[in-house]
C-alpha cells in the first residue's frame, strides 16, 4: 500500500506576535442568524483568529435560505469583527430566509406545478449549485472592501460549493492567496450518489478550484486522504486536516445541575429516513434516493432494542432512566419509540437553539452517538461529537471503526460498541447506569487530548496555514 504524504509541518511558522494583524476575507454563505450546524466552525475561527494576528472580515449573504434560524448565535460575534451582508438571488431556493420567511411546499397539484416545479428546475440546472445567485454580488462587494482596505488572504468555506468561485475570481484579481475550506465533501462525498454529465462537470470544476487554490482545508484526516487519492495530480502538501471542535466558553456559561434521573442525551437528527417523494431535481441529476435499509444502523433502532431488553431484565433501571432527543424531529423515531414501548422514558425536544441544546447535553449524565456501518460513514465525524467532548460526560458510541473511534479512544471519553450489536449495547448502557449509581467515572478522561479540539487550538492551526500560504505566495 502506498504511503500517503503528510501535510507540511506548520508548527514553527506562526507569525511573530509583534507583527501587525493581516486581513483575511472570510467568505461564508452561512452565518448567523442562520442556525445550521456549519455556522459554528466559522464562528470559532473568527473568534480566535485575532489572537493569532489575523483580522477576519466576513462576507455573507443577506437573504440566504437556510434550514434553521438561531438569533442567539449573533451574540457570539465580537463587535470588533466586520460583517458585510451582500445581496443574493434566492427567490427559487428552498429554505427559510434570514428574516424568518419560510418556503412552504404546496399540497395541491396546481401548487406543485407552479411553485415546486420552478424550484426543482432551478435546483437541477443551476451550476454548480442553487446558490449561484450570490456569486456576482459577493464579488462586487469584495472589490469595494478591498479598495477601501486591501486584504492579505481570502478564506472560503463551503458548502455551498459555488462560493469557491468567489475566492478563485478575487484571488486572481487581487493577486493574493486563497484557501478552500470543506465543511462537507463535494463530488467525492460517499453520501452523494450522482452520475452522468452533471457529475463529470462538477468533478472537473472542483479539480480546477483545487488546482488554483493556494491551500485546502478539510475537516477530517480520512477526508484528507480521500482528496489525495482522488486528486493525485495535486501535491499532497496542499491539503491540511483541521477538524471541527468546541468552544470551552460555551460550556462555562451553562448550569452544572444534573437531571434527577439517569439521563442519556442525543443532539441532532438521524439521516436514515428517506423522503417518500423523490424530487424532480434529484431525478434530473441522476441522484439515487437513499434507502432506509441502507442506513438502518444510523438510527436508534438497535439502541431501542437494547433498552427494551435492559428494562425487561432490570425494572429498577427503567424507573430511574430518561432519554432526551433534541434536534429536528421525525415521525419514524416516534414510531420506533411506540413499537418498543419506551414512551415513558424518552422525550423528544425537537429543534432548539444552540444554548438550550448544549444545556440538555450538559445536564445529562451521558451522550449517545450513532453512525452507520456503511461506506457512507467513512471519513464522517459528526459535529455533535465535539459538543459531547465539551460537556465532560461519557459518550456511548455505536459506531464502526474509523476516525470517530480513534478520537474517543484517544481522549478516553466513552464506550465504543458496534452499531448493530444489541447485547453489547445493552451491557454498555447498564455499565453507564451502574457508574452513575455508584458515582464513579466510567473512563479516565484524557484532558490533554480533549483540549486538542478546542476552538482556540484549532484556529491556531488555521492561522499557521494562513501564514504559510501568504509566505508561499510571495
Amino acid at each position: 500500500m502506498a504511503m500517503i504524504e503528510q501535510p507540511v509541518n506548520i508548527e514553527n511558522n506562526l507569525t511573530n506576535q509583534n507583527t501587525p494583524k493581516k486581513r483575511v476575507l472570510v467568505v461564508s454563505y452561512l452565518f448567523p442568524p442562520a442556525g445550521d450546524v456549519g455556522v459554528h466552525r466559522t464562528l470559532r475561527f473568527i473568534k480566535w483568529l485575532p489572537q493569532w494576528k489575523w483580522e477576519p472580515v466576513v462576507l455573507t449573504a443577506a437573504n440566504a435560505k437556510v434550514n434553521y434560524l438561531d438569533s442567539t448565535l449573533e451574540q457570539k460575534i465580537s463587535k470588533d469583527v466586520e460583517v458585510h451582508y451582500t445581496a443574493s438571488f434566492e427567490r427559487l431556493n428552498y429554505g427559510t430566509s434570514l428574516d424568518g420567511q419560510k418556503t412552504n411546499k404546496s399540497q395541491s397539484i396546481v401548487g406543485k406545478i407552479f411553485q415546486e416545479l420552478p424550484r426543482d428546475l432551478w435546483k437541477a440546472f443551476t451550476y454548480p449549485d442553487d446558490k449561484v445567485g450570490w456569486i456576482r454580488p459577493a464579488i462586487e462587494q469584495a472589490r469595494e472592501l478591498h479598495q477601501q482596505r486591501p486584504f492579505d488572504l481570502i478564506y472560503v468555506t463551503g458548502k455551498p460549493f459555488s462560493s469557491f468561485r468567489i475566492g478563485e475570481v478575487l484571488a486572481k484579481e487581487f493577486n493574493i492567496p486563497w484557501m478552500m475550506d470543506y465543511r462537507d465533501l463535494w463530488t467525492i462525498n460517499r453520501r452523494r450518489k450522482a452520475s452522468g454529465i452533471r457529475h463529470q462537470l462538477e468533478s472537473r470544476l472542483e479539480a480546477r478550484f483545487l488546482k488554483n487554490a493556494t491551500a485546502v482545508i478539510v475537516n477530517t484526516p480520512d477526508n484528507r486522504n480521500d482528496f489525495i487519492r482522488n486528486f493525485n495530480q495535486i501535491p499532497a502538501k496542499k491539503f491540511h486536516a483541521i477538524t471541527n471542535g468546541f468552544d470551552r466558553n460555551d460550556f462555562e456559561e451553562l448550569s452544572t445541575n444534573k437531571y434527577e434521573k439517569f439521563t442519556i442525551a442525543y443532539g441532532g437528527t438521524f439521516y436514515f429516513q428517506s423522503a417518500k417523494r423523490t424530487s424532480l431535481y434529484r431525478k434530473l441529476l441522476g441522484f439515487d434516493q437513499r434507502k432506509a435499509k441502507v442506513m438502518e444502523t444510523y438510527s436508534p433502532l438497535y439502541f431501542f432494542n437494547a433498552l427494551q431488553q435492559l428494562f425487561h431484565e432490570h425494572p429498577e433501571i427503567k424507573a430511574n432512566f430518561k432519554m432526551i432527543f433534541s434536534g429536528a424531529g421525525c415521525k419514524k423515531i416516534e414510531q420506533l419509540i411506540k413499537e418498543h414501548q419506551l414512551e415513558d422514558n424518552i422525550e423528544l425536544k425537537g429543534w432548539l437553539d444552540y444554548h438550550d441544546s448544549l444545556q440538555i447535553l450538559k445536564s445529562s449524565h451521558a451522550q449517545l452517538l450513532v453512525l452507520s456501518r456503511g461506506e457512507e460513514s467513512k471519513g464522517w465525524i459528526p459535529s455533535k461529537l465535539y459538543q459531547y467532548l465539551g460537556t465532560g460526560n461519557p459518550i456511548l458510541a455505536l459506531i464502526p471503526p474509523g476516525d470517530v473511534e480513534q478520537i474517543i479512544k484517544k481522549t478516553q471519553t466513552g464506550i465504543v460498541c458496534p452499531p448493530d450489536q444489541v447485547q453489547q449495547i445493552k451491557s454498555a448502557i447498564e455499565k453507564l447506569y451502574r457508574s452513575y449509581e455508584h458515582n464513579q467515572a466510567i473512563t479516565s478522561r484524557c484532558q490533554e487530548s480533549v483540549q486538542e479540539y478546542e476552538g482556540e487550538i484549532l484556529t491556531k492551526k488555521l492561522a499557521k496555514c494562513f501564514d504559510i500560504a501568504l509566505g508561499t505566495h510571495h
